[in-house]
């Protein structure tokens, strides 16, 4: 019998990628979102729900999954209203994802949390897992305070969990939606590159991790098949750490045989540090793509 996984947020970004990925990897596959942004696979693999996860607690038709991974967020929304309501509709959402683990009898629950928690410290140069947060905006606010209420939850009700704060995340096929006004700067270098114009950024040597998105399910996996309960928070982030003079060079080379231009701004000051994991090692996981690879499955898959 195959593993039944459950993704909240299956129609966004990483959730789409998690359903995909876990699909090919044999599980079977349970999505859950209102608005589906991208594509998910056909696949008898994969069950569809078209509901708001506040609702579908009163519409569960199924018993029991084995894990349940919460990935629905609000990120940068297009509506004012909405975006004054972030912090309320996230952590609404969290609540609702633990009393649906709770009810599915789930062995492990997954809260898909960010590294925006770490906010920017001057006198540090790559930030982890014992880095203090210093919360910058209503959603790295929503997402510390959603690992406390996760943490309590799951500890009051005897349910294993982890918390995976999230990198910097590319895939080269983002999109901007109503909970998601910006795309990341590596999708607008790549847009950028497609139409043959300039790729910019603040600053040449500003230095970030980078992790490509179909890596996620692969390494979750690897996680999940491991039976060590600590740690609890880890950083979900490749051990590439690259400067965007380097990624931009990378995407040149790799997408287009003709030379693109690159422009700083020279003022900026860099207020951009990388994330790595002291923790990600002990899973051993040795299957990361390297930017380079990554770069060249995006231009193949496009042309």
């Amino acid at each position: 019998m195959p593993k039944k996984i459950f993704v909240t947020g299956a129609g966004g970004f990483v959730g789409s990628v998690l359903v995909n990925g876990f699909k090919d990897l044999n599980y079977e596959v349970h999505a859950l979102d209102k608005f589906y942004n991208y594509k998910i696979n056909k696949s008898p693999r994969i069950v569809i729900y078209k509901y708001d996860l506040q609702k579908f607690i009163n519409n569960i038709k199924i018993k029991s999954v084995d894990y349940l991974i919460h990935a629905a967020a609000i990120t940068n929304p297009k509506n004012k209203k909405i975006k004054k309501k972030l912090m309320d509709i996230n952590l609404s959402l969290i609540l609702s994802s633990l009393n649906l683990a709770k009810k599915l009898n789930v062995k492990k629950y997954y809260f898909a949390s960010s590294t925006a928690i770490y906010g920017y410290h001057d006198n540090i140069l790559e930030y982890d897992e014992n880095t203090k947060p210093i919360l910058k905006n209503d959603y790295a606010i929503s997402k510390k305070i959603g690992e406390e209420i996760v943490r309590e939850f799951c500890n009051s009700n005897n349910m294993d969990f982890k918390i995976f704060r999230f990198g910097n995340i590319y895939s080269g096929y983002e999109k901007i939606s109503w909970s998601r006004s910006k795309a990341s700067l590596i999708q607008k270098w790549i847009d950028t590159v497609n139409k043959g114009g300039i790729m910019k950024t603040d600053s040449f040597k500003t230095k970030r991790d980078w992790t490509y998105a179909r890596d996620i399910p692969l390494v979750l996996n690897n996680i999940m098949s491991s039976k060590r309960k600590h740690p609890q928070i880890i950083n979900l982030v490749s051990p590439f750490i690259k400067s965007d003079l380097q990624m931009m060079k990378i995407i040149n080379k790799n997408m287009r045989p003709s030379n693109i231009s690159f422009k700083e701004n020279k003022k900026y000051k860099n207020k951009i540090k990388p994330t790595c994991s002291k923790y990600l090692y002990k899973f051993k996981f040795t299957q990361w793509t390297s930017p380079e690879k990554a770069i060249k499955k995006i231009w193949d898959s496009n042309t």
